[in-house]
This record gives structure tokens, C-alpha cells and sequence, in this order.
């Protein structure tokens, strides 16, 4: 495997250089009853830096869709860098898709869950519009690492801090998940998608930092110190359950499978198998564990 290009490790701004991929199609309902539904693709523009998302919902293939997506995210993200014309495309090689595997990432994770939420429903035009951006605020809102080494500070850098400087938030909503679909108003119906969307894809996301080979291979104790995600059921969207350890529990073999977490709301005393080390660098330098 190569290294990594020098976009990915150098320091930039948010979407200074960003890499986009398309998705789709996804079937949207027309303005006009008696028409058919048409299809509808989403651009996804992902930082090379932060890991920032921002998606765009595209019309069609042709050149103009693009342009005009492209135009929109650069009023909406870069207009600095558009007003100096400095924008340059580099394009990967046809069928290497490997050559973009940050973005191809943000591609399947977002299509994937999407489709398993969404089914054989066809979307509105502006139910799309309003999942789609309430989507992009939840893939900003994944911690990445803690914001410092402080035992007490149980805040998380995540792409949202380096859009708009703290956490991104979402307005509190009623859980929608035991009322029938066909008794939603338009706007419950869009709510109601981006809670699945939410629960499936933030399940997945803490699977993907929860190394499985713990059960097969010996790995290193947990310590104290260590900050972790805890892995909550019914956690509204937008919000991670983030502390410290401040206590092990070894078992008669000496290896840890409890520990005691602290977070803003107190003390938890979770087996290991609840929790989820952040993948950084001061996790790793501490506990000195294999990557996953």
C-alpha cells in the first residue's frame, strides 16, 4: 500500500482539497401528481483533511448538474478559494475506485444505510432536502479524538468543530419509531427517516471502532485515562455518550473486562464489550494495543 498523498497529512482548511464521489440514483416524487417519479443522485464532497461531509442532491448526470452542485457547495464552503479561481481537478485512474478510499468510504456508508432506511418509499422533494442536510450534520458530528489530554475534559474533536468551531447540535424531536408510518404528517415522516438512519448508522459506526479480535486474541488492558464512546441505545441523533475510565476491574486471570467510565452525567460501570476506544494516537501510545 502507498503512502498517503500529501493532501491527506498536510494542514488546510476545511475543504480546501476535497475529494467527491456521486451516489444514487434514489427515486423522488415529482411536483406534478400524474408524473412518474424521477431519479435523483447526491454529490459528496469530503474534506481531505478534517473528514468533513458535505453532500448535495444532484438532478441528473450531465455536466451542467454537476456544475451547478459544485457551485452551490462552493458558495456554501469555500468562497475564497472560488473568487481567486483557484479550483483544479485531479482525477483518479477509471475503475480504481481504491485510489479514493476516503470518500468511497463516506459513498457506501451513507448509500448503504440510506437504502436499508428508506426501502421502497419515494421521498418528496423537500423530505429529501431535509434528510439529506440533517444527514450531512449527523456524519459531521462523529468524534474523532479527544479535544485534550485533561482527565476531566470529556469533549471530542469531530468534523463539526473545524466547520463551525463546537459541536454541531440538532433540535430535539419525539421518538416517531412506535407510531405508524401511515399516520405521519410530511414532517414527521422526514424526522422519522433520519432517526433510522441515525440509529443504523451510529450502531455501525461504534461497531467499526469496537475491535472484534478481542475475543480471539490477548490484547492489552485498558487504562485509566483512556477515553471511550459508550455504546447507548436510544441516543437521539447528534449525540455521543463520551468519558473517561476512572476505574478497572481485573478479573481473577488479571485482564480487565469491566471498567467504571465517568462522563458529564456520572459514573458507569460498563463491561468492555460496551465501549469503544476513540482510534487516536494517546489511546494507543497509552494502552499500546494493536490497531483493529
Amino acid at each position: 500500500m502507498a503512502n498517503l498523498p500529501s493532501e491527506r497529512v498536510s494542514p488546510a482548511p476545511p475543504f480546501l482539497k476535497v475529494g467527491v464521489d456521486y451516489c444514487g440514483p434514489f427515486m423522488v416524487a415529482n411536483s406534478n401528481r400524474r408524473a412518474a417519479p424521477r431519479k435523483y443522485f447526491l454529490a459528496i464532497f469530503v474534506c481531505l483533511v478534517t473528514k468533513a461531509v458535505h453532500l448535495e442532491c444532484v438532478g441528473d448526470l450531465t455536466s451542467e448538474a454537476f456544475i451547478a452542485a459544485f457551485k452551490r457547495f462552493i458558495a456554501r464552503r469555500v468562497v475564497d478559494g472560488a473568487e481567486q479561481n483557484e479550483v483544479e481537478f485531479r482525477f483518479i485512474p477509471p475503475r480504481s475506485p481504491n485510489f479514493g478510499g476516503l470518500w468511497e468510504a463516506a459513498v457506501k456508508s451513507f448509500k448503504a444505510h440510506f437504502k436499508r432506511t428508506i426501502g421502497t418509499r419515494i421521498l418528496q422533494h423537500d423530505e429529501m432536502q431535509t434528510a439529506v442536510t440533517q444527514i450531512e450534520a449527523i456524519l459531521n458530528s462523529r468524534p474523532l479524538t479527544p479535544i485534550s489530554s485533561d482527565p476531566m475534559d470529556f469533549e471530542a474533536l469531530t468534523p463539526g468543530h473545524f466547520l463551525i468551531q463546537r459541536p454541531l447540535t440538532a433540535v430535539p424531536e419525539p421518538d416517531l419509531s412506535h407510531q405508524s408510518t401511515n399516520r405521519l404528517s410530511t414532517w414527521q415522516k422526514a424526522q422519522d427517516f433520519v432517526q433510522q438512519m441515525w440509529k443504523k448508522w451510529s450502531q455501525q459506526y461504534l461497531s467499526d471502532l469496537h475491535c472484534r479480535t478481542k475475543w480471539t486474541r490477548r490484547r492489552n488492558n485498558i487504562f485509566i485515562g483512556t477515553m471511550v464512546v459508550l455504546r447507548e441505545d436510544n441516543l437521539p441523533p447528534l449525540k455521543w455518550k463520551l468519558g473517561r475510565v476512572v476505574e478497572v476491574h481485573a478479573g481473577t486471570d488479571g485482564n480487565i473486562r469491566v471498567v467504571t467510565v465517568k462522563t458529564k452525567d456520572g459514573l458507569y460501570r460498563r463491561a468492555i464489550s460496551k465501549i469503544c476506544i476513540l482510534p487516536i494516537r494517546d489511546n494507543e501510545a497509552e494502552s499500546t494495543s494493536e490497531e483493529c
